[in-house]
């Protein structure tokens, strides 16, 4: 069922009927939808409870609406809905409270989940190379919302040739009656 609605999706993009960038394109809006549902992971693994929990009212914290930001991205500008807690004491990493800017923290995990990192390397990964400490709870919430996108990522139909064109170059110093190769 999930590659029947993969292939639609392709045979509408091949079509021109969904545009990939752009206003309302399909990369912007998957990066909204995963950014998204990793911010609400955040604030899930801040609280403590998911949203909808029958024992929510047992924590003292609670989900208090969401903030509206623009964010650049790579693509484009995209619009989030940043969660809060009534507490104030909710900092999202992927999105911080004030950023203009995604740091690309967001698209970094994305594409090493997708790649096939498993949490804990992802976690050494973050924290080595970008020197950013997520928790291993925080990582393994936001990759299991963003599970369906990187599925239909990872299950998307290839063409079967990639053409790749290698150019390599070789100096040739030429003086008349002698032949220098470098």
């Amino acid at each position: 069922m999930a590659r029947a609605r993969l292939d639609d999706l392709f045979a509408r993009i091949d079509s021109g009927e969904i545009e990939l960038t752009g206003d309302g394109g399909f990369i912007p809006r998957l990066i909204k939808a995963a950014v998204q549902r990793g911010l609400q992971a955040e604030l899930t693994g801040h609280l403590g409870y998911d949203k909808g929990d029958p024992d929510a009212s047992t924590f003292s914290n609670s989900r208090n609406g969401s903030t509206p930001e623009t964010v650049a991205t790579q693509v484009e500008d995209v619009g989030l809905k940043v969660p809060r807690d009534r507490e104030s004491t909710f900092t999202p990493t992927l999105a911080p409270k004030g950023s203009r800017r995604m740091s690309g923290l967001d698209q970094m995990l994305i594409i090493l989940y997708a790649g096939g990192m498993i949490v804990r390397d992802i976690e050494h990964h973050l924290a080595t190379t970008v020197g950013t400490e997520l928790s291993y709870e925080t990582i393994s919430n936001v990759t299991d919302q963003i599970a369906d996108e990187v599925l239909a990522w990872q299950a998307r139909p290839l063409d079967a040739l990639y053409p790749v064109i290698y150019l390599d170059a070789i100096v040739v110093k030429a003086e008349e009656g002698r032949l220098t190769l470098h």
